[in-house]
């Protein structure tokens, strides 16, 4: 899901960081190749099952933004205030799992 990522970015940057100080520059690069294939292999997925699904080319994320950005009616769902993704949208994603966060 797209809003995942606002749990997964912050993640993946702290893992990022905390293997650029363990190791050389080479292990930063791998691990930002190793993302950037996964994602543009989910992208392509997306965009070939959609494409059969509906039968034309279409990328929903982009009518997400448009809709909830761009047009501003993500506020008809309701607002929160900026601390929002640190208070509860992250711990709400990550569940059980985030007091591990804490621990690295």
């Amino acid at each position: 899901r797209f809003t995942s990522l606002a749990g997964f970015v912050p993640i993946g940057i702290l893992l990022s960081l905390q293997k650029l100080s363990k190791s050389s520059l080479s292990a930063l690069v791998y691990l930002i190749f190793i993302c950037a294939v996964y994602g543009i292999v989910g992208i392509a997925a997306t965009l070939a099952l959609d494409r059969h699904m509906y039968g034309f080319t279409v990328f929903p994320v982009l009518g997400n933004i448009d809709f909830n950005v761009l047009q501003g009616n993500g506020r008809l769902y309701g607002t929160h205030p900026f601390h929002w993704y640190l208070t509860a949208g992250i711990p709400a994603i990550s569940g059980m799992l985030f007091p591990l966060f804490f621990l690295g």
